[in-house]
């Protein structure tokens, strides 16, 4: 007898184990030709990743980039790992921590086997794409929620203290790998707790002590970092992105600090770029309160292209998974009939709710609402389930099964098309420019964000051109100022064949490369 419930556990645990399988192989098998994209954000994670490998704690200390990323990076790189390669397989990590959390979940859903093996055979081509799409951070975040909800749903959780600790642990590990979670589980734990209590016919002030609980929890674990925060920015708060990205928003650029006027030098100066931690160069940070109306009026207009963002984002992930979060959402607060679904549901509906409401100030990224994703495959799952049970017809719940499986990879399979060997050439660019042995920062009129990674790649610090500079002499004159040493310029098609950068004598600079780097040009800004 408990043999037979052995093997049984076992066989219900196989679709898990082939699903990992499966994610693994894949990524032997594509590794090569995606190894070399890192995401612009990815090169201050990986700069942040340095300095804490190297000890540099209190400028790797951070309140724009979310650490637990880094930490895993930093212990990997100490161990002399290519701090690239152990982002790739760190990510890789998550991903499958992320498919334990959804697996669980239809499990705890009860979900019938046939949906949840057609789910997991596809799960893995979109994790896949989200290890190469976004390296740092937002999979752990997923990873960790999954399993936050998972203990929230779990028996007897409003009466087993233990399982208030770790709901504390989790949501401060969720807040480690991204700042948002803090701000979603301070939402969404209340409105769990109530729903719950409701439930069981239990007054919610009984349950208060659960959410001074997880409070303490979550305060005593973040404590040491909220205090390395005062001591680097001089005030008590838990990140810097919320203010830095509604004031780009509201202001529409960044304010630079007196005396900057075009180029922006990079946050430390061994660092790649401003963005390693912006808030060092920026002026002042524009709120509700400056300008008011007009900031009122500017946020109204940015909400509105959010809202319009936010519907289009939710394709990258399924054409039908916003279909199916609205139809769950009106069925469970406007019909009467709940034989579809259970106050557990609920739970998942607030999750699916209440995580985009940040954005909607700001703007949208598919990555942002990846848990939409893994939330919408339980209503999916319920939809699917009733429609086979009012068709009653296997061929017809088969095709339905295939298209809506299938729409969770359609845009992944597409984008990874444009991930393909993405990288490949700033890679090969950066050796190239490391082979003619340059030392001393740079300025270029490429594209920031490629730029980044080039410095991050050489070790160059780059100062990045904010406000393009009205001609060629305020443009001199900017590099003057910050004793930079290189010009990098990117051959554009109309150019001449022998363009060249020229002093204020009208002498023409030293070009470094001797025409060895196909389409790029580096000036060595050499004394008057």
């Amino acid at each position: 007898m408990h043999s037979a419930s052995a093997e049984k556990r076992g066989l219900r645990i196989l679709p898990l184990l082939f699903s990992i399988g499966l994610l693994l192989l894949l990524f032997a098998g594509s590794y090569h030709y995606f190894q070399y994209f890192i995401d612009p954000d990815g090169v201050n994670y990986l700069t942040i990743a340095r300095r804490y490998a190297t000890g540099d704690y209190l400028r790797a200390v951070n309140g724009l980039w979310s650490p637990f990323s880094p930490w895993l990076i930093a212990l990997a790189m100490r161990q002399g790992i290519d701090p690239v390669t152990a982002a790739h397989f760190i990510n890789l990590g998550a991903a499958v921590f992320a498919l334990c959390g959804m697996f669980f979940l239809f499990r705890r859903f009860r979900v019938p086997d046939k949906i949840v093996n057609a789910f997991m055979l596809v799960l893995p081509v979109f994790l896949l794409y989200s290890i190469y799409k976004q390296l740092f951070d937002d999979l752990w975040q997923v990873g960790f929620l999954l399993f936050y909800l998972l203990l929230l749903l779990s028996k007897d959780f409003l009466h087993r203290w233990w399982k208030w600790i770790l709901c504390g642990v989790l949501i401060t590990m969720a807040f480690y790998a991204k700042t948002y979670s803090f701000y979603f589980a301070l939402l969404h734990l209340p409105v769990t707790v109530f729903l719950l209590s409701k439930k069981e016919n239990r007054r919610f002030k009984k349950s208060i002590g659960l959410l001074v609980m997880v409070a303490v929890v979550f305060l005593m674990l973040v404590s040491p970092w909220l205090n390395l925060m005062h001591e680097k920015y001089g005030s008590w708060t838990i990140s810097n992105a919320g203010a830095l990205n509604t004031s780009w928003s509201l202001k529409g650029h960044k304010t630079l600090k007196d005396g900057m006027t075009y180029l922006v030098p990079p946050s430390y100066p061994d660092g790649p770029s401003n963005m390693e931690d912006p808030s060092i160069n920026e002026g002042y940070l524009n709120t509700f309160l400056n300008n008011f109306p007009g900031s009122v009026i500017k946020q109204i207009g940015r909400s509105g292209y959010a809202v319009v963002q936010g519907i289009y984002v939710t394709s990258e992930i399924s054409i039908l998974m916003l279909g199916i979060i609205v139809a769950t959402a009106i069925f469970i607060f406007f019909k009467k009939d709940q034989r579809l679904f259970d106050d557990d549901h609920k739970v998942l509906l607030w999750a699916s709710l209440i995580m985009p409401l940040g954005y909607f100030m700001l703007h949208f990224e598919a990555r942002y609402i990846w848990l939409l994703a893994y939330v919408s495959l339980i209503f999916a799952s319920v939809w699917l389930a009733a429609f086979r049970d009012y068709i009653n017809n296997r061929r017809a719940f088969n095709i339905v099964l295939a298209m809506v499986v299938f729409s969770y990879i359609a845009y992944p399979v597409y984008d990874l098309k444009n991930l393909f060997r993405n990288g490949e050439r700033e890679y090969q660019l950066s050796e190239q420019i490391k082979a003619l042995h340059l030392n001393g920062a740079f300025t270029s009129n490429s594209d920031p964000d490629i730029e980044s990674i080039v410095a991050y790649r050489t070790g160059m610090p780059y100062y990045t051109i904010e406000f393009a500079p009205p001609s060629e002499k305020e443009l001199l004159q900017e590099i003057r100022k910050y004793n930079i040493k290189y010009y990098f310029y990117y051959v554009k098609p109309y150019d001449a064949v022998s363009v060249q950068m020229k002093n204020e004598q009208g002498n023409p600079f030293p070009e470094v490369t001797g025409g060895k780097i196909e389409g790029l040009k580096i000036f060595l800004i050499d004394d008057r």
